[in-house]
């Protein structure tokens, strides 16, 4: 893994755009590691501000609300993401980014 420069995203119609505060690193993350391509970004939960709602019908988060984010599309270890807003859920304006980031990660399995 490397630390660089990325493209912009450029968020679809049902995306919205989110300045990434905090990821949280999960099980398939780190699964994923060894066989992602070169210059993929990894990561699929976190938490951040909306910096561009949605385009397609009004859905979901508007522009300043905080969010938490669940993706399997990547891009969350990166400082934008474009995310579903299918994908988000309203954060409240007191919890740490941090503590926000590992809500949307999935707990391991018990036996």
């Amino acid at each position: 893994m490397t630390l660089r420069e990325v493209a912009e995203p450029s968020p679809l119609p049902h995306e919205l755009l989110v300045r990434v505060e905090t990821f949280a690193s999960n099980s398939g993350d780190l699964a994923a590691l060894p066989g992602a391509p070169v210059g993929s970004i990894p990561g699929w939960d976190g938490a951040g501000l909306v910096l561009e709602a949605a385009a397609d019908d009004g859905a979901g988060p508007h522009v300043g609300d905080r969010v938490v984010f669940l993706g399997l599309g990547a891009r969350g270890w990166a400082q934008r993401r474009a995310v579903p807003h299918a994908a988000t859920a309203a954060a409240p304006s007191d919890a740490a980014w941090e503590h926000l980031a590992t809500l949307p990660v999935p707990a391991p399995a018990r036996p």
